[in-house]
């Protein structure tokens, strides 16, 4: 069953796994989401209801190929929708504002691929890099839900201020819902896998260290908290900043050993061959100018200015 044939099976047999619901609508369509990344997004809409959560089923297409099985698959799916069902009860169903702006944050993303979502929000363009505004709608110990802020967001919210004055309220409000980490890798990989940290062995003998926060939910946006990069530099001096993804960044010392050409296709490699679409940053490597207080491409000749967009 290839997976056409899997999400039209799907579509005209979920119902009877959601017979509690009077369903009025099965809607299947794409969803475009981070980095231009399309999706098959399935809403399943009860009747007298204007909402319905979204389903996405590449994920359940996986799960039946390693299966097999397509009951245990649409019992999946019911359990989630049914969850998504009471996240949208306490987070989304109601008929004012999805946002305030005491509840909106940053996360950067990659500019490029992105560019024609861009069109209808604010953002600020660093480098490669968009910085954007997201209305925070749920954070527990599952995760968090939000959703981007549009221009029209900002009309409805009254809020007639710039995105110069956007910037510093959404980044205060970021760093107190997700406060920023500075730690070593070896720290990370060893609670991460269990491990001691002495076997973990890491290419070269290099000391490297993660900013991120304290979710490790689009952690690399902590690198534009006031002050985080003056203290990586206090802390390991000159290097460079790898973008491993959107939830975090990794400092390297500059040595004399180490090529940025080289640093560079293995970023791009990491990116090609393990960082999932949705979570790619760039295939840059930044360094940070103390004095300008500014993230630039690193390598002579490669420094852009930063591009503070801060006008519709």
């Amino acid at each position: 069953m290839d997976f056409n044939e899997f999400v039209d099976y799907i579509r005209d047999n979920i119902a009877d796994y959601l017979l509690q619901y009077d369903i009025e609508k099965i809607h299947v369509e794409q969803v475009v989401k981070n980095n231009n990344v399309k999706m098959t997004g399935m809403a399943i809409l009860v009747k007298g209801e204007r909402m319905a959560p979204n389903i996405y089923l590449e994920s359940y297409y996986q799960t039946y190929s390693m299966t097999d099985d397509m009951d245990y698959v649409l019992g999946k799916i019911r359990d989630n929708y049914n969850k998504a069902r009471l996240e949208l009860d306490e987070n989304m169903r109601y008929e004012g504002n999805m946002f305030d702006v005491s509840n909106i944050f940053i996360k950067v993303v990659n500019y490029e691929r992105n560019k024609e979502m861009l069109k209808d929000c604010p953002y600020i363009k660093v480098q490669d890099l968009a910085i954007t505004f997201r209305g925070l709608l749920r954070m527990d110990n599952d995760g968090m839900a939000s959703a981007i802020v549009r221009y029209d967001d900002m009309e409805k919210i009254n809020f007639d201020g710039g995105k110069a004055e956007l910037f510093e309220i959404a980044k205060e409000n970021t760093e107190r819902l997700l406060p920023p980490t500075i730690r070593r890798l070896t720290d990370m990989m060893s609670e991460m896998l269990d491990m001691d940290e002495a076997a973990i062995e890491l290419p070269g003998d290099y000391e490297m260290y993660v900013i991120t926060n304290e979710k490790g939910i689009n952690g690399a946006s902590a690198m534009f908290y006031d002050g985080i990069l003056d203290k990586a530099k206090a802390m390991l001096g000159d290097c460079y900043i790898l973008p491993s993804s959107i939830h975090e960044v990794i400092l390297l010392p500059k040595t004399e050993d180490i090529k940025l050409d080289e640093l560079k296709e293995m970023v791009e490699d990491i990116n090609k061959y393990v960082v999932e679409d949705m979570d790619y940053l760039s295939d840059s490597v930044y360094e940070y100018d103390e004095k300008e207080k500014q993230l630039k491409i690193a390598g002579p000749g490669r420094e852009k200015e930063r591009e503070q967009d801060f006008e519709r």
